[in-house]
């Protein structure tokens, strides 16, 4: 037999753990998929502070925006038609 030494097989025996655990990690990798990250609710998530940000990202229009803010915190007003909305029905 040959004599390897101690050197050869510590240097071994870390290449094997090494190995499962990137084995470990890839099929957690799989696992988990392309799943974003679950944000955690955060203290600004008023409605009117989640409308402003949907308004500031483009997924709401001003009117849309005057509108359920009007509507969240109950006041009336009167705007004026959106061209539109009017020409949608």
């Amino acid at each position: 037999m040959h004599d390897i030494g101690w050197g050869w097989w510590l240097l071994m025996s870390l290449g094997m753990v090494a190995f499962w655990g990137l084995v470990i990690w890839a099929i957690v990798a799989l696992a988990r998929g392309d799943r974003p990250a679950r944000e955690e609710p955060r203290d600004d998530d008023r409605p009117l502070d989640i409308l402003q940000r949907r308004l500031a990202r483009g997924e709401i229009s001003v009117t849309e925006y005057e509108e359920l803010r009007d509507s969240l915190t109950g006041s009336r007003k009167q705007h004026a038609p959106d061209p539109e909305r009017a020409a949608s029905h």
